[in-house]
């Protein structure tokens, strides 16, 4: 089996990218306004804080996004995530799937032998028709399909 990293698709990097400069232009532009219009101390750093204390956590999550790679290797999956190093085990692996989370956006999860749901990083989109996202879940499901399967007819599983 040859190594394979998957990342999220281009298109889904190049938004995620552009977020932060939305939202702080959305959001940062009016409270920057504002903090400039007063005439004390405290308005400009209340009107600073209004704005960094949510612009801070989605840069955060938005960075997370980013850095999360998924590694194939001939052992198992290597999961990276900007704060998550885990490694699953072929044998570990019951099945691949892709689900919708509560938000409307698609994220591709592992389900362990034990009932445990793993989280891939690397893919994610919001948007049900985009195809880039589901040739790469299908590449994918592939890969893991087949290392799971060429274990369980080797008497293993």
């Amino acid at each position: 089996m040859t190594e394979q990293v998957y990342r999220l698709t281009p298109r889904v990097r190049r938004q995620a990218k552009r977020a932060p400069f939305l939202f702080a232009l959305v959001w940062g532009l009016p409270w920057s306004l504002l903090g400039l219009a007063s005439d004390d101390a405290s308005g400009r750093l209340g009107a600073l804080l209004i704005f960094a204390i949510p612009f801070v956590p989605i840069s955060v999550y938005i960075i997370a996004q980013l850095a999360g790679k998924t590694e194939v290797t001939p052992d198992g999956l290597r999961l990276r995530g900007l704060f998550v190093r885990r490694f699953v085990r072929w044998e570990q692996i019951r099945t691949v799937d892709s689900y919708r989370g509560p938000k409307g956006y698609f994220v591709v999860k592992v389900l362990l032998m034990n009932g445990r749901k793993r989280r891939v990083p690397g893919f994610y989109t919001e948007s049900s028709e985009d195809a880039e996202y589901d040739a790469q879940v299908a590449d994918f499901q592939y890969v893991v399909r087949e290392a799971i399967g060429n274990l369980s007819y080797g008497g293993m599983a």
